[in-house]
């Protein structure tokens, strides 16, 4: 299936210009809608390379906010491209993703960020500094995830957390500056608290990405443990127990007992050891659950006698 649709990508003829004029107007489509849709800017993105740059750059000067948006798609992704097989997208992931453009490209939406004043432009920023990777992007992001539109701060959200990919070892911004994942932690921290569920939840994932373990990050997860959004009271868990909280023990044994089930929250068991949970895991292995069939006997295997 996937190659096949590369093998259209590649077989379109239409020009760079038809295909940014289609894109403009598959920008705001439904999937419904997209699924009629030409697929441009995928189309787009195959092509990838030096002309393609200059056309997104240009796009996002242009006095339309629609084309902004679409040159900051563009620029956000313009490292992506169709692979032939498995071999081939691990090698452009170690090599091309990490200079894909990137020292062109991170100036010009580092830029536009400081000035865009358009709803879309700035969810499409948001993106945008995800896709890329950079923890130039934490910045911006921090002052999106503050702002009055719900869509604008999911982006930030979810794109805090990809900013700290390319700096496994969390080296330091600059010379003397903090830490780049407590950088990402801070408003991710903050976005814990939001009044839209999805957010929180997202924001539970991203803390429990990181390395970091402070009580400000073990507050946080403790503060969600019957969250309203059964997705991040089920990340407040999982945090606690990645980090070694005791205090989601008892929490995580109430919500087994309960009779909801969730892969996130076994893997919360297996991760704490405790024999307590043996029953309650016993009875989800023997129910009818939504769980992946499989987690509940790793869990149990855990917290086997002879493997504690």
């Amino acid at each position: 299936m996937a190659s096949a649709v590369r093998a259209k990508w590649r077989a379109d003829v239409r020009s760079d210009d038809e295909l940014i004029a289609a894109a403009l107007v598959e920008l705001h489509l439904t999937d419904d809608e997209y699924g009629e849709a030409s697929d441009a800017f995928a189309v787009l993105l195959w092509r990838s390379g030096p002309d393609l740059l200059q056309r997104g750059i240009r796009l996002t000067e242009s006095a339309d906010p629609k084309e902004r948006e679409l040159g900051v798609d563009l620029l956000g992704r313009i490292h992506d491209a169709g692979f032939r097989d498995v071999a081939e997208a691990v090698a452009w992931r170690r090599s091309a993703l990490r200079n894909g453009y990137l020292e062109e490209s991170m100036p010009v939406l580092l830029a536009l960020a400081g000035a865009e004043d358009d709803v879309d432009v700035i969810e499409a920023l948001a993106w945008a500094f995800g896709e890329r990777e950079d923890p130039r992007g934490i910045a911006p992001l921090t002052r999106f995830a503050t702002s009055p539109v719900a869509d604008i701060r999911e982006a930030a959200t979810r794109s805090l957390p990809m900013c700290g990919l390319r700096a496994h070892d969390h080296r330091m911004v600059g010379s003397s500056g903090p830490a780049i994942a407590e950088l990402i932690a801070a408003p991710l921290i903050d976005l814990a608290g939001d009044p839209v569920g999805d957010i929180r939840d997202w924001a539970l994932f991203g803390l429990s990405l990181g390395e970091l373990d402070t009580p400000e990050i073990r507050d946080t997860f403790f503060a969600h443990i019957d969250d309203p959004h059964h997705d991040a009271k089920t990340e407040a868990l999982f945090g606690l127990a990645n980090l070694g909280d005791p205090r989601g023990l008892e929490p995580l044994l109430q919500y087994l007992e309960s009779g909801e089930d969730s892969d996130l929250v076994i893997e919360a068991c297996e991760l704490y050891g405790d024999r307590r949970f043996v029953p309650a895991l016993q009875a989800l292995r023997a129910d009818d659950h939504d769980c992946d069939d499989a987690q509940p006997d790793a869990a149990l295997a855990r917290h086997r006698p002879d493997a504690r």
